[in-house]
């Protein structure tokens, strides 16, 4: 099943795309048993990798907390968009303190969405790439989708299509991407986990009892008690921690929130 990177998404599963995260490790050293795995596992570890940094405590709050959460006050709709259903981000990011933009639509096509507004920020072409537009009001209601391309000359946005042309009845929330840290940091823990697949098959067995193993000439021997591999699973590795740390809330103690 392919990674969901729906930014605030309520099945969001990932903070960064498979292609995002092979384009960063292509150059590598340490790439090999990540460029082993087939692009299924590939995509199961940037999931477990999302989880794993998602138990850390991060400043801020939940950009959709509670349903409507701190954007929707801000936006003038007739109907609060079924926000009920897309307002319980899945993830911790995007917090409050994330880039985000309100409007109508000029017009566009099915996948295109064209605010001539745009056109007045100070932002290069593909600034908003692998963020999300939602669909509020108007054609295409409750629709959202990922972006794939930004012309800051037109203020078009290129995204995954719609089902409808977008038209002037169109207001959207518009998401702009996840920090690119959080991304780097993901990718480097989802490497970590490819390089370290051995130590979670050994926690397997721990966890069913087993207290020895042989493999061929090879023999393991689980004390009774050690915590030695009690937390494999849920290591951050230390380039993604490095990553990550300027996000972390450092007043409170860390855990699942």
């Amino acid at each position: 099943m392919a990674l969901t990177t729906i930014v605030g998404g309520s099945t969001a599963d990932s903070y960064v795309s498979l292609i995002e995260a092979n384009s960063y490790i292509a150059s590598r050293p340490d790439s090999k048993n990540w460029n082993d795995n087939d692009y299924l596992e590939r995509e199961r570890l940037l999931r477990q990798a999302t989880i794993d940094l998602d138990i850390l405590r991060f400043k801020g709050n939940k950009l959709f907390q509670g349903g409507e959460g701190n954007v929707f006050g801000a936006i003038l709709i007739t109907s609060i968009f079924d926000v009920i259903y897309n307002g319980y981000q899945s993830l911790q990011f995007p917090r409050d303190w994330h880039e985000y933009y309100t409007g109508y639509a000029n017009g566009g096509s099915t996948t295109t969405l064209i605010d001539t507004t745009f056109t007045e920020l100070a932002r290069e072409d593909n600034y908003f790439k692998y963020g999300s537009i939602y669909i509020l009001s108007g054609t295409n209601k409750g629709e959202y989708r990922n972006i794939t391309g930004y012309v800051t000359a037109t203020g078009t946005f290129t995204t995954v299509a719609f089902t409808n042309a977008i038209d002037t009845t169109s207001q959207y929330l518009l998401l702009a991407p996840i920090d690119k840290y959080i991304k780097y940091a993901v990718i480097e823990q989802g490497l970590h986990l490819a390089n370290n697949l051995e130590l979670s098959k050994f926690q397997e067995w721990k966890n069913s009892g087993i207290i020895a193993r042989s493999i061929g000439d090879v023999s393991i021997r689980f004390d009774v008690g050690t915590r030695s591999l009690d937390c494999v699973g849920g290591m951050i590795a230390t380039h993604s921690y490095r990553y990550i740390q300027k996000f972390i809330n450092r007043s409170v103690g860390m855990g699942r929130g």
